[in-house]
C-alpha cells in the first residue's frame, strides 16, 4: 500500500479527507499547519483539531494535494 509522505521539513499541508472523521467530512479539504506540538488546522466548522501524522499518511484516509 502506497502512503502519503509528508517531507521532514514541510510547514503546511493541503489535505482533501476521503472518508468522514470525528471532525471532518469526506470531500472536506483543510490546510494544516506544523507547530511545535504538532499537524493543526482548522475545519469547516471553525474549530481547530490536531491531526495525527499516521492520519495523514494513510492514503484510505486522506489525499495531500499541496505540501509547502
Amino acid at each position: 500500500m502506497k502512503s502519503n509522505r509528508i517531507p521532514r521539513a514541510a510547514k503546511t499541508l493541503k489535505v482533501k479527507f476521503l472518508i468522514d472523521t470525528s471532525g471532518t467530512k469526506q470531500g472536506e479539504t483543510v490546510t494544516v499547519h506544523k507547530n511545535d506540538h504538532g499537524w493543526v488546522g482548522q475545519v469547516a466548522s471553525g474549530k481547530h483539531y490536531y491531526f495525527f501524522p499516521s492520519m495523514l499518511r494513510n492514503p484510505e484516509v486522506c489525499e495531500i494535494a499541496v505540501i509547502a
